[in-house]
């Protein structure tokens, strides 16, 4: 890495932290004292995990930069550590912004679920990110990024608000069962048909059209069928293999 790529590495890192914290607070304000729902908040949270990294790199020019994606991966879920109980429990800030991400259904699960789906989605990802880059289609990543961003970001606001079909999905360390509704899968399926069309002009025409066809139905099942909060590996490693798979062709 250039000494330029990483005063530019560690602007956008820095910028991330700080972003994030800001907007938890903000959001976890709304939650405690405006009666926000923490389903919608908890969203901005992860299209700021996942959607505010990749666009720095993408603004500063850094998304083809091996070491700057993986050293973002690992230092991107490290933000929750702020979050864990001896910290809170000693901050009324701390505690303000983690209620943007605490839904009362997920306790005591709450941190142990963010902190593995991050963790998880991030390694997928990488190992997805190296194999596009290496094929030299790197820029196809921002499928993926757009159904895990706009598609899952999407998909429980959506169905809190306006959802009326309602499937169960299992979660992780627990035998409780969870609610989704297929008009949140259905934007899934719709962030996946914008992805794939933002990315047509570097596709060949059979791959963008096998894209098309695949990758919106699949990214949305794999929503549907992942477990509770663990959306984001699922998804990057579904859409990613189908990705990967498209460059053979």
């Amino acid at each position: 890495m250039t000494h330029e790529a990483l005063v530019r590495f560690l602007f956008s890192i820095s910028l991330f932290f700080a972003t994030t914290y800001l907007v938890a607070y903000v959001c976890g304000y709304f939650v405690r004292y405006r009666g926000l729902k923490v389903n919608y908040s908890r969203k901005i949270g992860h299209f700021m995990t996942i959607g505010v990294p990749w666009a720095l790199q993408r603004l500063l020019d850094l998304e083809e930069n091996w070491p700057v994606v993986a050293l973002t991966s690992v230092l991107a879920p490290m933000h929750l550590l702020l979050f864990t109980r001896p910290i809170r429990d000693r901050s009324r800030i701390v505690r303000t912004m983690f209620a943007s991400l605490d839904r009362p259904e997920d306790r005591p699960h709450t941190l142990r679920w963010l902190w593995t789906q991050y963790v998880a989605g991030y390694a997928v990802f990488l190992v997805m990110y190296a194999m596009l880059l290496d094929r030299g289609v790197a820029a196809w990543a921002t499928i993926a990024i757009m159904v895990n961003v706009l598609g899952d970001g999407l998909a429980e606001p959506v169905g809190v608000a306006f959802g009326r079909h309602k499937f169960s999905c299992p979660a992780l360390f627990t035998r409780r069962k969870y609610s989704r509704t297929l008009e949140g899968s259905a934007c899934v399926f719709l962030s996946g048909l914008i992805g794939v069309m933002l990315v047509r002009p570097e596709f060949a025409p059979l791959q963008f059209y096998l894209a098309l066809l695949v990758i919106p139905i699949s990214a949305a099942l794999a929503e549907a069928y992942s477990p509770h909060t663990w959306d984001a590996p699922f998804l990057f490693l579904i859409v990613g293999a189908e990705l990967v798979a498209l460059t053979y062709l």
